[in-house]
């Protein structure tokens, strides 16, 4: 009797077991499934990668340009988390002729200052060095923010539920994607997936009103809305995506001004506005 007992307990135990391992399989195999199959989808990825653009504290931009013998890297950082603020890092080679401009944007004012201007021309280099490491303000139409928020046909920012879904719906009907195009590529050592992306331009700058308004930007909403009243009905341009599907980041934007590449996001930065009265028209005559 004792031995039937233990024989038994012993099939118990092994059937739960087994049952334990087999569950844990079908949780892994689901896990895998849904990971691979769902989370991993070339669309849902392309959506969620927009409404996650639309979550961040800040995030760092960097485009480069060339054109004969002048090349140019603009690096713009924005901050979302706090007071709205951007700074952008600008570098100019005109065939050995070197500037380079730093400048910070608010709601409210532009900050723009020389960090090195080198000339081939000894009387004019030496001329111009009295503008570097100067700072400047120019408050009465400031453009730096507005200009750097709108300048690529994708959105970032950091924005309400209720006011970030109604952002992500307009670009649905913005954005005309074939998905049966989207190509998965390898980009760095990481999976991402490339888009052609069709953009209706009324729809994107009604769309662009919302969201410069979810930002408290009504002037720049405003003006944004009168442009987009003389934009024709139908008109529209191009423009390639790539998107880190794992992460939901958007890492490339290809288009007609250039390429941007995001090199972070998340990441915000608070910078103390400049203390200085000089107007940006000062600081261009110690140009001359």
């Amino acid at each position: 009797m004792v031995r039937m007992d233990k024989l038994r307990n012993l099939a118990t135990t092994r059937f739960i077991t087994l049952v334990v391992i087999l569950s844990a399989s079908l949780l892994a195999f689901s896990t895998n499934y849904y990971y691979k199959n769902v989370y991993l989808d070339i669309e849902r990825s392309f959506w969620a990668s927009l409404d996650s653009s639309l979550k961040l504290d800040g995030v760092a931009r960097e485009i480069e340009n060339s054109v004969g013998s002048q090349s140019s890297t603009n690096t713009i950082e924005h901050s979302f988390a706090g007071e709205l603020q951007t700074r952008s890092v600008v570098q100019i080679d005109n065939g050995g002729d070197i500037v380079s401009v730093q400048s910070y944007g608010y709601p409210d004012a532009d900050y723009i200052r020389y960090d090195k201007i080198e000339l081939r021309d000894e009387i004019e280099q030496s001329k111009a060095q009295d503008a570097v490491d100067v700072w400047a303000v120019e408050s009465n139409q400031p453009t730096q923010l507005r200009d750097s928020l709108v300048r690529a046909f994708v959105l970032f920012g950091k924005i309400d539920k209720s006011e970030r879904d109604q952002i992500v719906d307009g670009l649905r009907r913005a954005y005309s994607v074939n998905f049966d195009n989207a190509r998965k590529e390898t980009l760095d050592d990481r999976l991402v997936y490339s888009y052609d992306v069709e953009i209706d331009l009324p729809s994107f700058y009604e769309t662009l009103g919302l969201y410069l308004r979810a930002q408290g930007l009504d002037e720049f909403a405003q003006f944004i809305e009168e442009q987009a009243a003389l934009v024709t009905s139908g008109q529209s341009l191009s423009m390639e995506l790539v998107i880190d599907p794992r992460s939901r980041n958007i890492v490339e934007i290809s288009e007609a001004s250039g390429v941007q590449k995001i090199t972070s996001h998340g990441t915000s930065f608070d910078i103390q506005r400049p203390d200085t009265d000089i107007d940006f028209g000062d600081l261009q005559q110690l140009l001359e």
